[in-house]
């Protein structure tokens, strides 16, 4: 599964990692981690490398498979190990930004490698991966038109994709370190995650870079790159509240697990459509819609004093 995509992979392997070091066998964890990236590395070379994008039909040079098993081992050991004691460590939500940066980066780290042996600068690297899965998808037309708008949207996918999966690794691994009997705060149930409100800053300095690269000052195009990518990064991020805020909703109501698995898959693809959802969670985290306490939104150091939550 990390083979065919990281999104699909880390969580499931992050259980089993998780729990080997909860049973103190670290060891056999990290030799896990570096057996698995041997074996990834086999099984996807040559015809076959997943970062972000699918790297089909290019030259990634000799070293490419060892890029590859250092890769997937660094981000096994990440979301396996590294959660485990960046949970016991700071909370939930930090772990997920930590994941989130280390992924990223090493993602970030292999795409450069790539590019570097075949000869290109990255995004020329990047823009000739995507016209080849552009070519593959022809057929059904799905990417017809689309290129350049994945092209200059790739860092956002990149970290809004790594957040997705950093989410699903912390309650992962959170679930089972508690029933391990572990120290470890779990993130809470869905319908009461709240974001820290200083979140809202990020679509706050995407609209300014917008718009300051629509005036014509120095640097105008980089100025719409980084706003229109921290855009996409934040629409994931009040996506993540805005479900929450209706999972609030659906807990109040008492709905079925059937009739919650509706309402989620329709709010997927409503935010697919129009970003309903993710505005609903921008509001939520101004409005606070559930009325939720506040006192531990802006840290994860732990539930706050009664006083401070009054003054907050």
């Amino acid at each position: 599964m990390v083979v065919m995509h990281p999104v699909l992979g880390l969580p499931v392997a992050a259980a089993g990692l998780a729990s080997l070091v909860f049973a103190r066998r670290s060891a056999m964890a990290a030799a896990a981690c570096v057996f698995a990236g041997a074996l990834a590395a086999l099984i996807a070379h040559p015809t076959l490398y997943v970062v972000v994008v699918p790297i089909i039909g290019l030259d990634v040079g000799p070293h490419a498979p060892y890029v590859f098993a250092a890769l997937t081992g660094l981000s096994l050991w990440l979301v396996g190990p590294g959660a485990v004691a960046l949970m016991r460590t700071s909370g939930p939500y930090r772990t997920v930004a930590a994941l989130v940066a280390g992924l990223s980066l090493l993602q970030a780290a292999t795409l450069s490698a790539f590019a570097a042996a075949s000869g290109m600068s990255l995004s020329a690297f990047i823009t000739s991966a995507v016209s080849e899965m552009a070519a593959m998808a022809a057929r059904t037309g799905a990417l017809e038109g689309m290129e350049e708008a994945i092209v200059s949207s790739m860092p956002g996918l990149l970290v809004a994709m790594n957040g997705f999966a950093a989410v699903l690794v912390v309650a992962t691994v959170g679930t089972i370190g508690v029933r391990r009997g572990a120290d470890l705060r779990p993130l809470p149930p869905l319908g009461q995650v709240d974001l820290d409100p200083r979140m809202t800053i990020l679509p706050i300095v995407a609209i300014a870079l917008l718009a300051a690269g629509r005036m014509g000052v120095p640097m105008a195009d980089t100025l719409v790159g980084a706003g229109a990518n921290l855009l996409v990064v934040a629409r994931w991020v009040f996506f993540l509240q805005g479900v929450a805020a209706f999972a609030g909703l659906y807990d109040r109501a008492g709905f079925s697990r059937g009739t919650r698995a509706i309402g989620y898959t329709l709010l997927g693809v409503t935010e697919a459509l129009v970003p309903l959802v993710s505005l609903t969670g921008l509001v939520d985290v101004w409005l606070n819609i559930r009325r939720l306490p506040r006192d531990g939104a802006e840290t994860d150091a732990g539930p706050s004093s009664g006083t401070e939550g009054e003054e907050r």
